[in-house]
């Protein structure tokens, strides 16, 4: 049996009150700090690192901070609201209650880890130049090797 591991919060909650301008009573300070928790460990699924990075790089925590004060302001994922006859609607069922990544958020952590979408693929080992078949023009109906 494995032990759970404790997730590691990437901002604070002093982070999230600066960049929202204000300050939290008890009850939405927990709620946030909640937050942050679960957007560490997104963060850190999508980062898929072996072990993460001590100190946390600045833009960990401002993609963490950023993704709680969305997450606060719309916990419900709506998209649309009207109040004459009573129209909504939800972002999704991805959305519902709970933070998520944006893709932009998702780019932003692949391009620091390198990721950027343009990548070379290597041959494998036993591919070798030497013993590939190649297409040559015949001569006299010979191969190019005799």
């Amino acid at each position: 049996m494995t032990t759970p591991i404790e997730p590691v919060p990437m901002c604070t909650v002093e982070d999230v009150e600066a960049r929202m301008g204000t300050t939290f009573n008890d009850a939405d300070r927990l709620m946030i700090s909640t937050g942050i928790l679960d957007t560490s460990a997104l963060i850190d699924l999508e980062a898929a690192w072996d072990v993460r990075p001590d100190p946390l790089p600045y833009l960990f925590s401002m993609i963490s901070a950023q993704v709680v004060i969305r997450w606060f302001r719309n916990p419900e994922g709506y998209r649309s609201e009207m109040a004459g006859e009573y129209q909504y609607q939800y972002g999704g069922a991805s959305s519902l209650g709970k933070p998520s990544l944006t893709r932009e958020e998702k780019q932003q952590i692949a391009r620091y880890l390198g990721q950027d979408g343009i990548t070379s693929v290597a041959a494998g080992a036993d591919f070798d130049l030497c013993e590939r078949a190649q297409i040559v023009p015949a001569f006299r109906s010979r191969t190019y090797w005799g």
